[in-house]
């Protein structure tokens, strides 16, 4: 599984950085992405250094939101059907 950055505004200067990034490969996003799945609800990462930054020692400290976007029509009322049924992700 994979859950790369597609969208990300503005899409300039370190930001673009960010771009292509898989939030899947970082163990503190990934749980947090899969609480968000698993509940359907949104989900706030504890701190953590924020990708866009090229050095170490500029990284940004931070958190982010997580909210699931599931398939249309999909049934999403229990965990499986959740796992099964998520797309992707919205996050601030």
């Amino acid at each position: 599984l994979y859950a790369p950055i597609f969208y990300i505004e503005p899409l300039d200067g370190r930001n673009t950085r960010a771009a292509g990034f898989d939030m899947l490969s970082e163990p503190t996003r990934r749980a947090t992405l899969e609480a968000a799945r698993d509940s359907g609800e949104p989900r706030l990462t504890p701190g953590l250094a924020q990708v866009r930054e090229a050095e170490a020692a500029q990284r940004q400290h931070g958190a982010l939101i997580f909210l699931p976007v599931y398939a249309g029509e999909a049934a999403v009322s229990t965990v499986a059907q959740r796992r099964q049924a998520v797309l992707g992700y919205v996050y601030v």
